[in-house]
């Protein structure tokens, strides 16, 4: 009987914890969301931090002029709305992550492939994509692509380099009001062992991220581009005879 007990007690402390979390998850998705207006950037100016994690390269073809990757792409900013760090009763929690219901009510950056050819979400079993609120309102916006991008027609034959860059930049918002930015600690990452080229090797190490300014009919913009050089090399397998 004493052992029923315990375990009823358990199984009714076991409820409540869970009683507790969700209703702490759901008192604080009402205090964010209950007046946000997500057609509204956070602020006059928003400091948008990129990195990239190149899963894999897929193609480098110069006669058609692209590259074929698979990347997961991260932008971070600032939205004090979604600040939660004054609040005791959520102190416990570390960040929010938030779902595609939610995710449709917020304000995000209008970034854009300026050279993409075209692109893949992928959205097998669930969509490859999260969004994190962080207590000081950070947040952190990552999604999984795959993209074809323009690359330069030519390599300098000097070296057998060529050059492949992927460039974004915001659709409609100009310099005075987004800036793009690359993360100080590790804007650019790549998975070593996500190489698929055959004619081609990437220079790693020649690998590097900037930001310009572009002028158009429309107005000054900010982009951010991400640099790949790779070297031509000649496969003996694809000259061997059987």
């Amino acid at each position: 009987m004493k052992q029923l007990s315990v375990a009823v007690l358990f199984l009714l402390g076991l409820g409540s914890c869970f009683g507790d979390y969700y209703e702490t998850q759901e008192n604080l998705l009402n205090e964010l969301f209950h007046k946000y207006n997500g057609n509204i950037k956070p602020a006059h100016k928003v400091n948008v931090t990129l990195s990239m994690y190149m899963r894999a390269f897929f193609e480098v073809n110069l006669i058609k002029g692209y590259m074929d990757s698979q990347v997961t792409f991260r932008q971070k900013w600032n939205d004090e709305r979604l600040a939660y760090s004054n609040s005791a009763q959520f102190s416990d929690i570390e960040f929010l992550t938030i779902s595609p219901g939610y995710f449709k009510k917020m304000w995000t950056p209008d970034t854009f492939f300026m050279n993409e050819i075209e692109s893949h979400v992928f959205e097998n079993l669930a969509p490859n994509f999260y969004i994190r609120i962080y207590p000081n309102g950070d947040v952190m916006y990552s999604r999984r692509l795959k993209l074809k991008t323009t690359c330069m027609p030519m390599w300098n034959q000097d070296n057998n380099m060529v050059k492949c860059p992927i460039m974004v930049a915001s659709y409609g918002y100009q310099t005075k009001d987004i800036e793009y930015l690359w993360d100080v600690d590790k804007p650019l990452s790549t998975n070593k062992e996500g190489t698929f080229i055959t004619n081609f090797e990437p220079q790693m190490d020649m690998f590097k991220t900037t930001t310009q300014t572009i002028e158009t009919s429309t107005g000054v913009y900010n982009a951010a581009q991400a640099q790949f050089v790779f070297k031509h090399v000649i496969n003996p397998k694809m000259y061997c005879n059987a």
